[in-house]
């Protein structure tokens, strides 16, 4: 079956669009500031704007509306703390505009991962995702807020964790100095002494040895840890020339073998019409 995939242009329509077709659900995605009122509260929202200037613009049309209760919804970095690493700096939300937001009952942030409560303003929180989204937030509690109206306007965010998808990181050094056979010992106990069902496994396997990555190859590490949802498996070969020269003579003798590991290992284009040649060298010897 042939798939056709199609990048982001002005010709196509967000995926959340597709919200507006649910009940009682409401997207604030065409990168711009809008306003939504659910009788005694306001709730103002202000999406992801790819253009700065844009951004500009729009935060200057922030307004708190008179006699309501103004919830006002970043999708935004505030301050240093708040970066994702991809930014590399970047401050979304002026901190020259920052006072607006000591104008509003609560602000409600998203684009930081984890739950956190900031300190330095009236009363904002970011309440995290409800899954884990990276390696950096293994140890983090995801799940969501709860606010309460009260007549002195919006109470502090109560936060609530939710069970969330176990993800498991392991590391397994020194794969130069073990047989195949003892690391696939190595992950069968890491399999059999933990829950990997439909859990997201992290695997880093270092220093390996050219000949061990096709027996420990992502889809053969796959199959110990069957029921994960998800194996991601970084492997590292030693260095080359470190390797050649520490290898054991009596594991030189099968040079197809070991050429045939090293193709895997690059995974070069064409390795097996090359393999196939190479073969035939091998056999004239």
């Amino acid at each position: 079956m042939r798939q056709s995939f199609h990048t982001k242009n002005a010709y196509t329509a967000p995926i959340l669009k597709a919200f507006e077709s649910l009940p009682h659900i409401y997207p604030i995605y065409q990168q711009k500031y809008e306003v939504l009122s659910f009788g005694e509260v306001c709730v103002h929202g202000l999406p992801h704007i790819n253009d700065p200037l844009r951004q500009a613009d729009e935060i200057a049309h922030i307004q708190p509306t008179e006699g309501k209760k103004n919830i006002l919804m970043l999708h935004t970095s505030l301050g240093t703390n708040y970066y994702m690493s991809e930014e590399l700096g970047i401050e979304f939300f002026p901190s020259a505009s920052y006072p607006l937001l000591d104008t509003f009952d609560y602000i409600a942030l998203g684009h930081w991962h984890n739950y956190q409560q900031l300190k330095g303003f009236r009363n904002a929180c970011y309440s995290g995702s409800t899954e884990r989204l990276s390696e950096s937030e293994i140890s983090s509690e995801k799940g969501y807020c709860t606010l309460q109206l009260t007549p002195q306007g919006i109470s502090t965010p109560t936060f609530h964790a939710i069970p969330t998808r176990t993800w498991h990181k392991w590391h397994i050094g020194n794969c130069h100095e073990k047989s195949v056979t003892e690391i696939r010992n190595e992950l069968l106990h890491l399999r059999d002494t933990h829950l990997c069902q439909q859990a997201i496994i992290s695997l880093h396997l270092s220093d390996l040895k050219t000949e061990q990555r096709y027996d420990l190859a992502h889809a053969k590490v796959k199959e110990i840890f069957e029921e994960a949802l998800v194996v991601n498996l970084r492997s590292e070969n030693r260095h080359e020339a470190h390797f050649f020269s520490n290898l054991p003579t009596q594991q030189l003798e099968n040079l197809e073998t070991l050429f045939e590991s090293f193709l895997l290992s690059k995974n070069i284009s064409g390795s097996e019409q090359l393999l196939q040649k190479a073969r035939s060298y091998f056999e004239e010897e």
